[in-house]
C-alpha cells in the first residue's frame, strides 16, 4: 500500500544568525516525512532542532532554502487548515476560557449558538471554568484550554511544541487522555516535539529520533493501545534508549 504523507519537507536548510557573519547551522539538506493522520513524536535534546522544525511547517520562520509540501502539493501551510499550541500556550489573556473557544470557532467563521458552545466546554470538562481567565488558571488547565482551542477548529495539522513538559504528572495523564481521545475520533495528522521518551512511547505512532547535526532515525511504535499498558511498554523504551542519537 503506498504512503500518504500530510507533509514531506525536502533538503531544508536553515541558519541562524550570530552577531554580523557568523551562522549556526541548525539543517542542513534536511528530509523528514509524516505519514498523513498518524501521530508523530519528535525526540530530541534541546539545540537539536525540533522547535524550529516545527516553526518552519507553520510558516512563522523563513528557511534558507528547501520545499515543505503539503499533501504532496507545493503550497503555504498559510492555506491548510493548521494549528499549533506553543509551550506557553496560546491564550489570549484579555478573554476567559469560554471567549477564548469562542474566539478560535469565529476564525473559522462557523456559526455556533450557546447551547452548542456549552456542549462543546462539557466535551472538554472546562464548563466549570468557563468564566476564568487564563492569568486564574494553572498551567495544566491553561494547557487543557490551548489544547481544546486547538482541536475545535478541525484541523487537518495539529503541531505541538512541548506543550506538556511543564505538567505534573496527573494533569499531564489527564491532558494525555484527551489528545488521544479527540485523535481517535478526529484522525487529524499531528507532529509533538518532547524530549521526554516515555510520552512519545506513549502517544507516537512514529517517533523521529533526532539529533544534533542532523542525525535522525525514525522508529514505529509496535504498542498496542493503551501503549503505557502494553506488556512490552517497557522494553520498547530501553529499545529507543538504545537507538538514541544525540
Amino acid at each position: 500500500m503506498k504512503e500518504e504523507y500530510a507533509i514531506k519537507v525536502e533538503n531544508l536548510v536553515k541558519n541562524y544568525k550570530i552577531g554580523n557573519k557568523n551562522y549556526k547551522k541548525v539543517f542542513n539538506d534536511f528530509d523528514i516525512k509524516f505519514e498523513r493522520g498518524k501521530v508523530h513524536c519528535l525526540l530530541g535534546v534541546s539545540g537539536c532542532g525540533k522547535s524550529s522544525l516545527l516553526k518552519v511547517i507553520a510558516g512563522i520562520e523563513e528557511y534558507d532554502s528547501g520545499n515543505i509540501v503539503f499533501d504532496d502539493t507545493y503550497i503555504k501551510s498559510s492555506n491548510i487548515p493548521l494549528t499549533m499550541v506553543l509551550q506557553e500556550n496560546n491564550l489570549l489573556p484579555w478573554l476567559s476560557v469560554k471567549q477564548n473557544i469562542k474566539f478560535a470557532l469565529d476564525s473559522i467563521k462557523k456559526d455556533i449558538n450557546d447551547k452548542e458552545l456549552k456542549e462543546i466546554l462539557i466535551r472538554y470538562d472546562l464548563y466549570d471554568i468557563r468564566n476564568f481567565y487564563p492569568h486564574e488558571l494553572s498551567v495544566g488547565l491553561k494547557q487543557k484550554v490551548a489544547l481544546a482551542k486547538s482541536i475545535v477548529i478541525n484541523p487537518k495539522i495539529i503541531l505541538l511544541d512541548e506543550p506538556f513538559c511543564a505538567l505534573d504528572f496527573i494533569s499531564k495523564e489527564n491532558i494525555h487522555k484527551i489528545f488521544l481521545d479527540e485523535f481517535a475520533t478526529e484522525k487529524f495528522t499531528s507532529i509533538l516535539s518532547t524530549h521526554y521518551i516515555e510520552e512519545a512511547a506513549k502517544l507516537g505512532d512514529y517517533i523521529h529520533l533526532m539529533g544534533k547535526n542532523n542525525l535522525y532515525k525514525k522508529v514505529k511504535n509496535p504498542l498496542k493501545h493503551p501503549r503505557d499498558k502494553d506488556e512490552n511498554y517497557n522494553k520498547f523504551i530501553e529499545y529507543i534508549k538504545q537507538v538514541y542519537i544525540n
